[in-house]
């Protein structure tokens, strides 16, 4: 097949979730045999730092500057509009759009990456649409207002009830719409969404990471969160974490360190470097190295949807981790048997000072996520989900 994957950003380097999973999806179609082309909304200096990487699994990449200026306008105008998200409006660009339908005819498929990219779909023939959404936005807009207070969450309770709508609207119209969590399909189901058009197929970890063997006897007396720290969740996490659960685990282990890896931290959190045990790294060129010497990986992320990358990741590596229902909702693993479930600060200080005491403890929930990833979360498993959505027919009410 000649398939054509749309992106609202570019899918490199492999620093956020959404980037992996468009990026390894393409290489792994190409490996398959199939031709993927790459149309997405650049910013300044995008091809130049990255360019080369992206024809490394893309045969060609088109490149549309994205206009903050036009963005902008496109915001006011979703003002006039309440069913109509403002993240889609944002990502409305003429040149985009344009380029599209001027060479769609050539491809077998067109693919494109969440909402953003939906509105683009709707003059292009339903049956070469593969719309992959990603999360349900809406479930983690949901979660977010739980926590929100004045006008962040009314700002968040506008966007929610656009979001939902869009969503199930989308799910409706295309046959072949996907979510990376039967969590996420069942959430939209119960608002409305087509059961029959919503397709799962989950997140892998990326097959680039190359670690030492995990050697639970010498791990480093630290603790660790890895993600990208501008994202909302994550920064909201580790200020949660910071302030209600680090404290209790000092107070029994004073010389604990606690490692908040990740890109883009905002300034509060670089200021937590100043604290006694917290260590900020920012940007590491290879992360895992670091994590996977880790007695613990944290994942208490308060709100979001879909699949913690974050959470495979420290996984796949063999580290222990303790995380919070919610962000352990997105995959198959069971609670004490390849990860540690906590409700509350307590909740996550015995855990964790369990796992700190316990060699044979941190090397069997370290072991059995290892498994549990191997089984079900590698691209070679997922590529072949991948390749039946390609080739198959409409599915029949």
């Amino acid at each position: 097949m000649k398939i054509l994957m749309l992106s609202s950003r570019i899918p490199y380097p492999l620093t956020a979730g959404f980037r992996i999973r468009i990026y390894n999806e393409a290489k792994q179609l190409k490996q398959a045999g199939h031709q993927v082309d790459l149309l997405f909304l650049s910013r300044r200096g995008d091809m130049e730092k990255y360019g080369s990487a992206l024809y490394g699994v893309f045969t060609t990449v088109q490149a549309v500057p994205f206009s903050p200026v036009k963005a902008g306008g496109q915001l006011f105008s979703a003002l006039f509009h309440p069913g109509y998200p403002f993240q889609v409006a944002l990502y409305q660009n003429g040149g985009f759009a344009s380029t599209l339908y001027s060479v769609y005819a050539q491809y077998d498929m067109i693919i494109a990456n969440h909402i953003r990219t939906a509105e683009y779909l709707k003059q292009l023939p339903e049956d070469k649409i593969i719309l992959d959404l990603h999360d349900a936005i809406s479930y983690n807009y949901y979660n977010a207002i739980q926590l929100s207070r004045g006008l962040k969450k009314l700002l968040y309770l506008t966007e929610y009830r656009r979001v939902l709508h869009y969503e199930c609207c989308c799910s409706r119209q295309y046959k072949k719409t996907v979510l990376i969590s039967e969590k996420d399909r069942q959430w939209l189901i119960s608002h409305g969404a087509s059961a029959k058009n919503l397709h799962v197929i989950p997140l892998a970890v990326r097959d680039d990471i190359s670690v030492p063997p995990k050697d639970y006897h010498n791990d480093r007396h630290a603790i660790a969160f890895l993600g990208k720290m501008s994202y909302q969740p994550n920064a909201d996490a580790v200020r949660w974490f910071v302030r209600k659960v680090f404290p209790l685990l000092r107070k029994k282990e004073p010389e604990l360190q606690f490692y908040i890896m990740g890109i883009e931290p905002p300034k509060d959190i670089q200021d937590l470097g100043g604290h006694s045990g917290i260590s900020v790294t920012g940007f590491m060129e290879n992360p895992f190295l670091l994590l996977s010497k880790m007695k613990v990986s944290v994942v208490p992320i308060q709100n979001g949807a879909g699949t913690q990358n974050k959470l495979l990741e420290s996984m796949m590596l063999g580290v222990p981790v303790v995380a919070s229902r919610i962000a352990a909702e997105g995959i198959a693993g069971s609670d004490g048997r390849e990860l540690l479930i906590a409700d509350s600060p307590q909740q996550y200080a015995e855990h964790i000072l369990s796992l700190l005491h316990s060699e044979s403890l941190r090397e069997r929930i370290g072991r059995g996520g290892q498994r549990l990833i191997e089984n079900k979360y590698t691209w070679n498993s997922l590529t072949t989900q991948w390749l039946s959505l390609l080739s198959s027919s409409d599915r029949k009410d």
